[in-house]
């Protein structure tokens, strides 16, 4: 009996549409923006050419269309970014076929993957109820079977639409939209030189920024939090700024991109992105279908240069046009306006005691060489050391008591200064 139920189990999954493993997955949706991700699970390469895209009554090879990011030939677990023109923004539906299974479209074998948003009742929605894949059950150790779209089911929160089930999770419920302008995350300096990246909150509220992925091209760290911490707090008050180092910038040639940590961190959920030395780069061609940058825009610079965000933060100018680049040994002058100086001296570099007593210490966070000058207030030096360690000690123990400014030299940056009180006699 248990074998008959068995041949009639497999026989049924036969008849409505039955298949062991679905390579490609959609696992991103920006309707607005003309922006699909698909992710490659299968263990080997596989050719987009052999996949047809169904949409709004279309059918057409999933090659043929414009490729954003990635390649025709996509690697095993890397995704391909396409972008397809004419999505219905209030609802629609995206279903995947493997010509390959297929005697015509719309036949069960060749069905990968269905998803449909803002209404039920869509092309192949019937198609994916009847189509099943399987899915092994680690608690009783057994195949089971899931089918690839429950019947009357759609996502009905806003575009865009985010997946994050993994390889044989299916349906509704593995589905979540995020809306990108809510963040309120700028980037608004960036120090290639340094490897050094300043982030704005330009929203109404303080926002927690631990899990934001950034990107140097395709090297990302996934999560700020394994940064280094140069001047903020991960947990973002609104208006405030964030330095933080650790991704490996180009010097000459570049580019940074911000991601909302979504299971793909390369898609829709692009947040910012700049590019210096030379256009599309990275994700620009993604950056500009979604007005933050255009693809054949970038940052005119010079090696040592610092980057840094002239606009008055509306989406019009978050392009490249509102970009300068400076090259700080040449002029100094835009220290007064950035604060530059400020976030070299309290930021890089630590000053301890202050008021100082005998010796004053100078903390050098950075991997930099530098220079400590002392002048008083007459302007003249009264001492100078080089700061090739970490900590290093000044001694003032012989200097009366007073104000003092402290210069801070790198062959990177104009002079940064600090105060100093000096008190050694009582």
């Amino acid at each position: 009996m248990k074998a008959f139920k068995k041949l009639l189990l497999i026989f049924s999954l036969l008849i409505i549409g039955f298949k062991v493993q679905a390579k490609l997955r959609i696992i991103g949706v920006d309707p607005l923006n003309g922006v699909l991700a698909f992710k490659n699970y299968y263990p080997s390469d596989i050719n987009l050419n052999q996949f047809i895209l169904s949409y709004n009554n279309i059918d057409t090879a999933l090659g043929l269309l414009p490729i954003i990011s990635g390649d025709t030939i996509v690697k095993s677990m890397s995704i391909v970014f396409i972008n397809v023109k004419n999505l219905n923004y209030t609802h629609g539906y995206l279903a995947l076929h493997d010509f390959r299974y297929i005697q015509k479209i719309g036949y069960s074998g060749g069905l990968m993957d269905y998803m449909q948003w803002g209404q039920p009742g869509h092309k192949y929605e019937q198609l994916a109820d009847t189509t099943f894949y399987l899915k092994y059950d680690t608690i009783a150790m057994k195949n089971d079977t899931i089918r690839v779209w429950k019947i009357r089911s759609y996502i009905s929160t806003a575009a865009p639409f985010s997946f994050f089930g993994n390889s044989i999770d299916r349906g509704v419920s593995f589905w979540q939209s995020y809306k990108l302008p809510q963040l309120g995350i700028k980037i608004v300096e960036v120090i290639p030189s340094l490897d050094i990246i300043k982030f704005k909150n330009i929203g109404g509220s303080n926002v927690d920024v631990t899990s934001l992925i950034i990107c140097s091209g395709n090297n990302c760290i996934d999560s700020l939090k394994n940064t280094t911490l140069l001047k903020g707090s991960l947990n973002l008050p609104k208006n405030d700024t964030l330095v933080i180092t650790g991704l490996s910038l180009p010097d000459t040639i570049g580019n940074v991109s911000l991601f909302f940590p979504i299971n793909m961190k390369d898609t829709v959920n692009l947040i910012d992105f700049v590019q210096w030395g030379g256009y599309a780069q990275g994700y620009s061609y993604l950056a500009h279908l979604k007005n933050l940058s255009d693809s054949n825009s970038y940052i005119p610079s010079l090696p040592k240069d610092t980057l840094y965000y002239t606009g008055n933060f509306t989406r019009p100018q978050f392009n490249t046009n509102y970009w300068k680049a400076y090259h700080y040994i040449a002029d100094t002058t835009h220290h007064n306006t950035t604060g530059i100086a400020n976030i070299l001296s309290s930021t890089y570099i630590d000053v301890y005691p202050n008021p100082s007593q005998k010796l004053v210490y100078i903390q050098n966070k950075t991997s930099q060489s530098y220079i400590y000058r002392l002048l008083n207030g007459n302007g003249s030096v009264v001492k100078e050391i080089n700061g090739n360690n970490v900590i290093t000690e000044m001694d003032i123990e012989e200097l009366p008591n007073g104000m003092y400014l402290l210069q801070i030299l790198s062959s990177n940056f104009a002079p940064a200064t600090q105060k100093i009180i000096i008190k050694n006699n009582p």
